[in-house]
């Protein structure tokens, strides 16, 4: 549960920062990017590694409907590069 809730943080967190140092007009268009990668808390207990919760909740359903797939993909490019910046190896999830 914890590790979900920080990535959907981090996630957060990450676009941002991404967001706010490109242009502060640009904060304005993607806010609902951050508002609903932000609500996707309610997933947690579907997403912890050897975790059986059984079908996502009705809240959890509805938050990744509520989410552009253009948001995931941000968020997912931003993370995967994090690594390299830090001088970490990429992760390889294979």
């Amino acid at each position: 549960m914890a590790s979900f809730m920080s990535l959907v943080s981090f996630s957060s967190l990450v676009l941002l920062v991404v967001i706010a140092v490109h242009s502060p007009v640009a904060l304005s268009q993607d806010e609902e990017c951050l508002a609903g990668i932000g609500n996707l808390i309610s997933c947690d207990p579907y997403v912890i590694p050897g975790a059986n919760q059984g079908s996502p909740s009705k809240e959890c359903c509805s938050a990744l409907g509520g989410v552009k797939q253009s948001c995931y993909c941000t968020a997912i490019d931003i993370i995967s590069n994090l690594p390299a910046r830090c001088s970490l190896p990429a992760v390889n999830c294979a």
